[in-house]
């Protein structure tokens, strides 16, 4: 009877061994799966908070470096914008020069990750979005005639004309 009781005993304890080893896989796997996709939400929702800060950005720089078309419109209106900078500006003498990519003036800031041996692809989602939002595209790109001695212009004659008038009207 001993032996049976003991053979019953070592049997529950394998048995529920088993069973902890079971349920701790799973529950591990249903934390890694939660953690994925709460920090999925996290970085999709800090993603739209960056591209929507990079197009006020965009639109900011649109509306104080304005446009070949719409500064030719308006000295033809003779409109009152044309008067509204000066010396004491932060943009004085800065002539957009035409469209390219900036880096973003807002940047994003994230917290290194320690150099481990142990790799989590989370862990690298900051740095990989701070590379992707690290620019704006499509922006003026400026020329700031205010701190350049001199400015040499160099291509054929059409396009060395075409940016005096856009230099002269700016």
């Amino acid at each position: 009877s001993f032996i049976i009781f003991s053979v019953a005993s070592m049997s529950i304890g394998i048995l529920t061994s088993i069973l902890n080893f079971i349920k701790g896989r799973r529950d591990y796997k249903k934390e890694k799966r939660n953690r994925i996709e709460k920090y999925n939400n996290y970085i999709e929702n800090k993603k739209e908070e960056i591209i929507e800060s990079r197009k006020s950005e965009k639109n900011i720089l649109d509306d104080i470096y304005y446009s070949f078309d719409r500064e030719y419109q308006m000295v033809k209106d003779f409109s009152g914008d044309l008067f509204d900078r000066s010396e004491a500006d932060d943009d004085f003498l800065q002539v957009r020069i035409g469209i390219g990519a900036l880096p973003a003036k807002r940047v994003i800031e994230y917290q290194q990750k320690e150099a481990l041996e142990i790799t989590d692809e989370l862990s690298e989602l900051p740095q990989q979005i701070s590379q992707e939002f690290k620019y704006i595209n499509q922006v003026p790109v400026v020329c700031d005639f205010a701190k350049s001695n001199s400015i040499g212009i160099i291509g054929t004659e059409k396009v060395c004309y075409d940016f005096m008038k856009n230099i002269m009207l700016d």
